[in-house]
């Protein structure tokens, strides 16, 4: 009786030093996954919308390339010397040349950053899915991944774009794409072709998702933080290894994405499980709106809800900022990332 006592005790305790609880098993990720330049501050992360997408959608093409320009690093100095990871698409990846995949490697190895692939890893089947999330094989990241290492290039996270979100919980997907609603288990089984296939390139690669709370969107409020745990079970055991972190885009326009935010953050920490907010300045309509939308995003979510992220990211997937340097100049990218810092006192100026 003792000994089962002490065996108990012993594995709770270690779940406790783990998870920062006793609420079951670790299911987050190594101290890796939050590896950062500056002490006090979230992980931060970074990503600008890059020429194929701008391209793609017809939006004027703007001064993405020249953040990989050394030429222009003094244009960013003050945020890049805090940042901690530069995030790019893999759906972006099939037309670079190699020589601007070289100048993406280089500047992340100049400013001492963090490369992130953001994914599309959920394969569906053919009657319902699609689009964001979604993957028809698990041959496309696999051959990108593989193309990195050979330009001599480093893959440190790989970012899941929305799988259970796009793989489980919506019905339509936008643009007459219908959702396949899986279960969790089933999402967790669909990623794990390419999870592992990508994991066989980099095998010290920290792998973590984002999903997304927007209450109108989803129907779901408070609620749908209780499928991380049966997300971070699943993807563990398809996988062989826990969830490095977990991210989310918040709808602010949104009412009721403070509580569902303070649920999700709640439930992973409960799991041990990192978890970040991604800022961006959705519903802007210029590159000043935009801009402002997103110093409201974390004004709102650190100050005014209390809420305090373990990774943040700086993120635009949409046509604003049109431009994103120099830091000093208000409505570009690198400025919110300056006006963020400025908020957590990284930056005095």
């Amino acid at each position: 009786m003792i000994t089962r006592w002490l065996g108990a005790t012993l594995v709770a305790l270690a779940a406790l030093l783990v998870t920062g609880s006793t609420d079951g098993p670790g299911l987050g990720g190594p101290a890796a996954a939050q590896e950062r330049k500056t002490a006090g501050l979230p992980q931060i992360w970074f990503s600008a919308t890059s020429p194929q997408i701008r391209s793609s959608r017809k939006w004027p093409a703007n001064d993405y390339m020249r953040l990989f320009d050394p030429s222009a690093d003094a244009e960013w100095k003050v945020v890049a010397d805090r940042l901690d990871v530069l995030l790019i698409g893999a759906i972006s990846m099939r037309e670079p040349a190699d020589d601007r995949l070289l100048a993406i490697f280089e500047t992340a190895r100049r400013h001492r950053l963090k490369l992130a692939l953001n994914a599309h890893v959920l394969q569906h089947d053919a009657h319902c899915g699609g689009g964001e999330a979604h993957a028809p094989d698990d041959r496309f990241l696999a051959l990108q991944l593989n193309r990195i290492k050979r330009l001599g290039g480093r893959v440190d996270y790989l970012h899941l774009d929305e799988p259970l979100i796009r793989g489980h919980l919506l019905k339509n997907l936008g643009g007459g794409r219908v959702g396949c609603q899986y279960p969790i288990a089933e999402v967790a089984r669909r990623v794990r072709a390419n999870v592992l296939a990508a994991r066989a390139v980099f095998p010290e690669m920290q792998i973590g998702s984002s999903e997304a709370i927007n209450v109108r969107f989803t129907g779901k409020g408070p609620e749908w933080a209780d499928s991380i745990r049966a997300w971070a079970e699943a993807f563990r055991a398809e996988t062989g290894k826990p969830l490095a972190f977990t991210m989310v885009a918040v709808e602010y326009r949104e009412p009721g994405w403070e509580p569902a935010l303070r649920a999700w953050f709640a439930h992973a920490k409960r799991l041990g499980i990192p978890s970040g907010v991604i800022y961006t300045g959705a519903g802007g309509q210029s590159d000043e709106g935009w801009s402002a939308n997103a110093v409201r995003a974390f004004h709102e979510t650190e100050r005014a809800a209390g809420v305090q992220p373990d990774l943040v990211g700086i993120m635009s997937w949409q046509q604003w900022p049109n431009f994103n340097l120099p830091a000093s100049k208000p409505g570009t990218l690198t400025n919110v990332l300056l006006e963020y810092l400025r908020l957590r006192g990284a930056v005095r100026n």
